[in-house]
C-alpha cells in the first residue's frame, strides 16, 4: 500500500470518529480515531483529551486474552488449554485471538476445526505468509480495536511477539509468553544447523529466520510460561504443564462402552489409541509396527485424527497383521469422550528429534486422565514422570515384551486405577494448575499499569515495518 492511499484511509478513519463523536458515541469515536492514528494520522490532542477510555479500570473485570500465533491449525491446541484455564480460575472474560497467515497461492485458510464449536470466543485477522510489510500495521489496527488487560502468547512465532509488543506498548498490558514446543526444530532436523542460517528466508512469515527473531524477543515480556522442565530449563519461567478439566476427564466403564458404541467398536476389543495430530516423529509406524509383531487380535490401533501427510497413512495401511481404524478429527470439547474408548495409549516419540526433546505430549495427560494404560519414551521432557503401574517407561526395543506382559497378567485387572488418578489430580488437573494463574494476575496488579492508550507510540510505531520493529528491540 503506498503513502497516498495510507493517507486517505487515514483521513476516511478521522472522518468518521468526528461523525461517532457527534453522536456522542465515544467508543466507537476512539475506535476510528485510533485506526486513523494507526495509518499514519496526525494527532488531535483537543479529540484525545475529549474522548474517554475504552473502559475505566476502576470496578472493572480483568479481561484476558490468549493468543495463538496460527489459528488454523493444531498449533492453537496449546492456546486452547491456557483460555480454558483461565476460564476454570474463575475469570470469564476471556478469549483467544490470533492470527491466520495465508499462501497467496492457495485458498484462505479457516479456522481450525476444533476452534469452530468451542465456547470461548476467537478473534482473529489474516495476514499473506509473504506479506512482510503488513505485519506490523495489520497486528497494530487489530491491537487498538481489542484492548485487554492480560495477554498470554502461546508460542513464540513473530505473529505472536509483534501481537505482545504492540498490546505492551498501545495498551500497557501485561504479557505472558507461553513455550510449550521447541519452535526451532520444527522445519529443520536439528537446531544446531541454525546457527549459521543468514537472511535469505525472510520473506516468508512461517520460516525459521522468523522464528529465530521470535525467540530472541522472548526477554521484552513480563513474564515465562513453559510446559515442562526441559523448556525451563532452557528458558527459564514457571511451569504450566497441559492441563485438563477433571470434572470432565472422569473414567468409567459407561462411558467407554457409550463412546465405543458411537464409532462402531467391539467393546472386547483392546484399543490402543492415538487422538492428536498424526505425524511421523510422534512413532506412529513404529507402534504400528510392534503391534502387528504380537499378532493378537483382540488389538485394535485406533488413530483419531486427519492426516496432513497422507504419505504417512498409506505407509500405516500397508503394514499387515494389525487391525487400524481411522477417525476424523473430533471436536476439541470431545477429548475425553474420544479417550475414554482406549485401554491403552503408546507415546513413542522419536528418540533423537529435537522436537520430542521439549515436548510433553497433551496426549499423555488426557490418557492420564481417563485411566489408561501408558506406554512412553523417556525424554528430557517426561523424564521426571512419577513411573508406576500405569505408566511405564519403554523404548523401541522392549516395547513389545512390555506389552506382552501387561497384555497377559495385568489387563483388565482396573487395579491402579485410584493411583493414577490421584496422580492425575496432583499434577496435570486445571485445579493443580490454579496458582499458575493467581500468580500472573498478582503480577498484573502489582503493576496496575494498563491506564489507557499511548497515543505517542501508536503515531511512532505505525511508521515501522518488521525489520525495523524488531531492530529497535535488541539487534
Amino acid at each position: 500500500m503506498n503513502i497516498i492511499s495510507i493517507r486517505i484511509k487515514s483521513y476516511k478513519y478521522f472522518l468518521y470518529s468526528l461523525f461517532y463523536f457527534a453522536r456522542k458515541n465515544k467508543q466507537l469515536a476512539k475506535k476510528y480515531y485510533l485506526l486513523s492514528l494507526t495509518n499514519q494520522g496526525t494527532r488531535n490532542f483537543s479529540l484525545e483529551n475529549k474522548l474517554d477510555n475504552f473502559y475505566s479500570k476502576k470496578d472493572k473485570k480483568i479481561k484476558i486474552a490468549v493468543s495463538g500465533w496460527e489459528l488454523s491449525h493444531n498449533a492453537a491446541g496449546r492456546a486452547i488449554t491456557l483460555a480454558e484455564l483461565y476460564h476454570y480460575a474463575g475469570f470469564n472474560d476471556v478469549e483467544m485471538i490470533g492470527s491466520i497467515i495465508n499462501s497467496k497461492s492457495k485458498q484462505a485458510r479457516k479456522i481450525w476445526q476444533p476452534l469452530l464449536s468451542h465456547h470461548i470466543p476467537v478473534n482473529y485477522f489474516s495476514i499473506s505468509r509473504n506479506d512482510i510489510d503488513a505485519v506490523v500495521s495489520k497486528t497494530m489496527e487489530f491491537v487498538v480495536q481489542n484492548p485487554y488487560d492480560i495477554v498470554h502468547l502461546s508460542k513464540p512465532r513473530i505473529t505472536n511477539i509483534v501481537i505482545g509488543l504492540m498490546y505492551k506498548l498501545i495498551w500497557g498490558s501485561t504479557v505472558i509468553i507461553d513455550i510449550d514446543d521447541e519452535e526451532l526444530a520444527f522445519g529443520t532436523s536439528n537446531i544446531n544447523h541454525l546457527k549459521g542460517t543468514d537472511d535469505s528466508l525472510k520473506e516468508n512469515i512461517r520460516d525459521v529466520f522468523w522464528t529465530k527473531k521470535a525467540i530472541q524477543l522472548i526477554e521484552n515480556f513480563d513474564l515465562v510460561s513453559v510446559s515442562n522442565p526441559a523448556l525451563q530449563k532452557k528458558y527459564g519461567g514457571f511451569i504450566i504443564p497441559h492441563v485438563r478439566n477433571e470434572n470432565i476427564f472422569v473414567p468409567s466403564d459407561n462411558r467407554k462402552i457409550s463412546i465405543r458404541k458411537k464409532f462402531n467398536i467391539p467393546v472386547d476389543k483392546i484399543v490402543v489409541i492415538f487422538f492428536g495430530t498424526p505425524k511421523r516423529h510422534k512413532g506412529i509406524i513404529e507402534t504400528a509396527k510392534v503391534l502387528a509383531e504380537l499378532n493378537d487380535d483382540r488389538i485394535l490401533y485406533t488413530i483419531v485424527g486427519d492426516f496432513q501427510d497422507k504419505s504417512l497413512k498409506h505407509e500405516l495401511e500397508s503394514i499387515s497383521g494389525i487391525n487400524i481404524c481411522f477417525l476424523p478429527n473430533q471436536r476439541f470439547d470431545e477429548a475425553a469422550d474420544i479417550v475414554s474408548m482406549g485401554d491403552i495409549c503408546i507415546l513413542l516419540q522419536e528418540k533423537n528429534s529435537d522436537i520430542s526433546k521439549y515436548q510433553l505430549p497433551a496426549k499423555l495427560v488426557d490418557a492420564l486422565g481417563m485411566g489408561l494404560k501408558i506406554f512412553i519414551q523417556k525424554t528430557e521432557a517426561t523424564a521426571n514422570l512419577s513411573e508406576g503401574s500405569q505408566i511405564e517407561f519403554v523404548d523401541l526395543d522392549n516395547l513389545e515384551c512390555c506389552l506382552k506382559n501387561y497384555l497377559e497378567n495385568e489387563h483388565g485387572k482396573g487395579n491402579e486405577i485410584l493411583s493414577q488418578r490421584e496422580y492425575f489430580l496432583e499434577n496435570f488437573s486445571m485445579s493443580s494448575a490454579v496458582d499458575d494463574i493467581n500468580y500472573i494476575i498478582k503480577n498484573y496488579e502489582d503493576k496496575n499499569n494498563m491506564s489507557g492508550v499511548n497515543y505517542e507510540n501508536i503515531t511512532h510505531y505505525s511508521k515501522l515495518n518488521l525489520f525495523s520493529l524488531i531492530r529497535k528491540y535488541g539487534f
